[in-house]
């Protein structure tokens, strides 16, 4: 696998641990919430490492209701400039709710030290999803 293609699976597998640890049960028993999407940037210091942290973060990702990247890559700049360098990524969270167990759950698993050390996070931002209302 190349470095590029190593990049892009380290960018999904974060988006996908933050979804990880929402119980399938507690999601269908409670009222849909609005979407919420994680945005961010990050570059791969490590690709030999890579899957073992995303063997971690990938099942916590799917137990809290994330889905796999939206959108990846190197973003195209219309106007202004970029916030950061690496590669863009985008990913969907069932809710506020489920990004927060998600983070929960890789804080406490230690996967975040293992991210720190494979991968080079330089933003990472959530965004809910547009209703047609500004608040």
């Amino acid at each position: 696998m190349t470095v590029k293609g190593l990049q892009l699976c380290i960018a999904g597998f974060l988006l996908v641990t933050l979804s990880s640890l929402v119980s399938w049960n507690l999601a269908k028993t409670r009222e849909p919430e609005d979407p919420v999407f994680v945005i961010g940037a990050v570059t791969i210091l490590d690709s030999e490492r890579l899957p073992e942290y995303q063997a971690i973060a990938q099942p916590i990702a799917h137990g809290a209701g994330g889905y796999l990247p939206q959108a990846m890559g190197t973003p195209q700049l219309l106007e202004g400039a970029l916030p950061s360098q690496g590669q863009f990524f985008v990913e969907r969270f069932d809710s506020q709710e489920a990004l927060e167990v998600f983070l929960d759950a890789m804080d406490q698993s230690g996967a975040l030290t293992l991210r720190d050390e494979v991968a080079r996070v330089h933003f990472m931002l959530a965004l809910p999803a547009y209703r047609g209302h500004i608040e």
